[in-house]
């Protein structure tokens, strides 16, 4: 932003502050452009989003979400298409990029392709092999194509909804810089929801993120030696 303001307003009371939407109001009347993010829903968000749409270009309202769904436990993924389906669904085009897992017939693999708004990219090499010397460089060449296609992918406007399969894992190993991911989150169309999963999430991702969940194991199968089961696991 060469000139501008950035305002922030909080409170300790549920009431929402329509402050924001009022000086907007104003500004688009000087012919002023105003960006609002908000972070939870409030009353009247479908009269706010068509506000938007009647003083475009100068209000742009974002009520979409970024999402990190992370930690040790199970479920990362599955949470994802979970909420991927319903949201394809409900017509809303979704795409699922995973960075590190390979091309396998999984079970939602399969089950994708009876759900005409929902994509699934598999862009990676699999397990990750570290050791002492760094990746395999299969790795580092898959994750560096991955990133230029996602990119291209979220910049392209033909989604509402994305996940970033396991591209905390990426950022960990930095395979994908954490800092290109958190910058690529405030530049991100506005309409878009992003969901982005793994394992140890880089702190200046939680840090741009509406919700961070963690997944936590309190007790699975695989501690009994239970090997992955068909439809559960994969």
């Amino acid at each position: 932003m060469e000139k501008g303001l950035t305002q922030v307003y909080t409170s300790e009371s549920e009431q929402v502050n329509f402050a924001p939407m009022g000086l907007s109001l104003r500004a688009a009347g000087q012919g002023l452009r105003s960006l609002i993010t908000s972070f939870m829903p409030y009353d009247f968000m479908e009269g706010a989003s068509i506000a938007s749409s009647l003083l475009e270009p100068y209000l742009t309202i974002d009520h979409t979400a970024i999402e990190v769904i992370t930690g040790e436990g199970k479920g990362k993924t599955t949470y994802c298409l979970g909420k991927a389906m319903l949201m394809s669904c409900l017509q809303i085009p979704s795409l699922i990029f995973q960075v590190i897992k390979s091309p396998s017939p999984y079970g939602e693999i399969r089950a994708i392709r009876k759900l005409p708004n929902l994509t699934i990219r598999t862009m990676g090499k699999g397990f990750l092999n570290v050791h002492a010397s760094g990746l395999e460089q299969k790795h580092i060449d898959a994750a560096r194509e991955a990133w230029a296609l996602l990119r291209a992918e979220i910049y392209s406007l033909k989604y509402r909804l994305v996940v970033l399969d396991e591209i905390n894992v990426a950022t960990y190993y930095d395979l994908i810089g954490g800092e290109k991911v958190s910058e690529m989150l405030f530049s991100k169309p506005p309409e878009m929801d992003l969901i982005l999963t793994g394992r140890h999430a880089h702190l200046e991702v939680t840090k741009v993120a509406s919700s961070v969940i963690e997944m936590k194991e309190i007790k699975h199968p695989f501690a009994k030696g239970v090997q992955a089961r068909k439809g559960i696991e994969y």
